[in-house]
């Protein structure tokens, strides 16, 4: 430091007259200064710390604010950049707060310089038995699952902190347009859908692969599924284990009278919207399906639930 100072006093002397030396002068002294200030505010950033951003396929890009309207909590494993897993993240829970997602009870992980990756599911189950395989069945719960983009963000290390998670649906999303019936009938109290060939049943439970997204189906039963209800009453919807051959009844409750429509030989798509447009014949007393359509899954269309 002494050098440097007797080298910057030689400096002075020469350009005693010139205004140059003197803002040569401040910017010296204040530098060192100045960055040891910096240096302060960069480290309360916690740049080196774990972070989260999970979307959707349809709904938003990675690089944006988390919006994902319907999923409060996920859980989390680890792998390392040869895809073994680790102790990093065993069944992490994570929960949204409404615009950030973080680690439950404000833990913070402080990334080092080796690699790993991260995969996902929801919703989050404490005590999961199996880093692989998730329960999943058929009813009112979208199980979806996910991973890092390494492919296009690079490991996550101190020098990529931000896990960028892509979440995709893995069930079956039945959804019934209501409107024509409830026109011509009423108020609809129930609506299921029952199983009619044991061989080609809607299945009631199954085992989902959070890391493929592989299906490994439950016992073949003759099941009956309640769907849930909008409030308005114009539509129902079921998240279903998908299948490629199912065959089942549509039953709906008006005023207190059943009514039924068989369904024969239908494949029930993943991660697929599947449309079911249903009317009612009056001369004839009973239902009839107008069309089927299947979709991408939308979720921004999903809000509307």
């Amino acid at each position: 430091m002494a050098h440097w100072r007797f080298m910057l006093m030689k400096v002075i002397e020469y350009f005693r007259d010139s205004r140059l030396a003197s803002k040569i002068c401040c910017l010296l002294l204040l530098g060192p200064i100045m960055h040891a200030c910096k240096g302060t505010d960069e480290w309360h950033e916690k740049a080196d710390v774990f972070k989260l951003v999970v979307s959707s396929d349809a709904l938003m890009n990675p690089s944006e604010e988390d919006i994902y309207p319907r999923m409060k909590d996920i859980g989390l494993f680890s792998l390392d950049w040869s895809g073994k897993r680790t102790e990093v993240f065993d069944n992490q829970k994570a929960v949204y707060n409404g615009r950030k997602w973080y680690l439950e009870n404000g833990r913070e992980v402080w990334l080092g310089t080796d690699s790993m990756n991260v995969y996902t599911y929801s919703p989050f189950v404490p005590g999961l038995e199996s880093d692989t395989w998730l329960p999943v069945r058929t009813g009112d719960v979208d199980y979806m699952y996910g991973r890092h983009l390494v492919f296009q963000y690079g490991f996550i290390n101190r020098y990529q902190p931000v896990a960028y998670v892509n979440m995709v649906h893995s069930m079956a999303f039945i959804k019934m347009d209501l409107r024509p019936i409830r026109e011509q009938l009423g108020k609809i109290s129930r609506i299921a859908i029952r199983n009619t060939d044991i061989n080609r049943p809607v299945y009631e439970t199954a085992e989902l692969n959070l890391l493929n997204g592989e299906i490994r189906y439950g016992a073949k039963r003759l099941a009956g599924f309640e769907c849930v209800m909008h409030p308005s009453g114009d539509m129902a919807y079921l998240y279903a284990v998908p299948c490629k051959d199912s065959s089942f009844n549509i039953e709906i409750v008006v005023n207190g009278k059943l009514y039924t429509m068989a369904v024969r030989s239908m494949a029930l798509e993943g991660a697929k919207m599947q449309n079911f447009w249903l009317d009612f014949d009056v001369k004839q007393m009973k239902l009839f399906l107008r069309d089927i359509t299947i979709q991408p899954w939308d979720d921004r269309g999903e809000i509307e639930l």
